[in-house]
C-alpha cells in the first residue's frame, strides 16, 4: 500500500477492471507472489474474495463470493477430499498438510500423496 500511490495503483485503467491495489483490500492469505483479498469497498463486491497479484491488477473472477463460502470450500476438501479452485490438499511423506495444483505429484523429489477422503459410513465394508 505504501508504493501503490506511486505507481498509480488506486486507478482502474479499464472498463470492468481493478485497480492495482486498493486500501480497502484486506489481505489474508499469501500464496506465490499474490495476495488474497477480501475487498470490504461499498458496493455488490462487498465481501468477496480474489486475488492481488504483485505485478497485475487485483482480480476477483475466480474468487469466492465471501471468505465463509471460501471456507467451507477448505473444508470439505480437508474432510471429503477435492480441489478448492485449483488448488488441492495433499500429504507430504512426513504427513504434514501441503496445499498444491492439484496435477502435483512430487514435491522436492518426494511423493505428494493426496489427502484421505473421509471414509462413508453409510457405505458397506468389502
Amino acid at each position: 500500500m505504501e508504493i501503490a500511490p506511486e505507481v498509480d495503483g488506486f486507478t482502474v485503467h479499464e472498463p470492468g477492471g481493478e485497480p492495482w491495489r486498493h486500501e480497502r483490500w484486506m489481505p489474508f492469505a499469501d500464496a506465490d507472489r499474490a495476495l488474497h483479498v477480501i475487498d470490504l469497498r461499498d458496493g455488490p463486491g462487498h465481501g468477496r474474495l480474489g486475488w492481488a497479484p504483485t505485478s497485475n491488477p487485483g482480480y476477483f473472477a475466480d474468487g469466492w463470493p465471501s471468505l465463509g463460502a471460501y471456507l467451507t470450500a477448505v473444508a470439505d476438501a480437508l474432510e471429503d477430499g477435492g480441489q478448492v479452485g485449483e488448488w488441492q490438499p495433499y500429504l507430504t511423506v512426513t504427513g504434514n498438510l501441503w496445499w498444491d495444483l492439484a496435477d502435483r505429484t512430487h514435491l522436492n523429489g518426494e511423493p505428494l500423496l493426496p489427502s484421505p477422503r473421509r471414509e462413508d459410513p453409510r457405505r458397506e465394508s468389502p
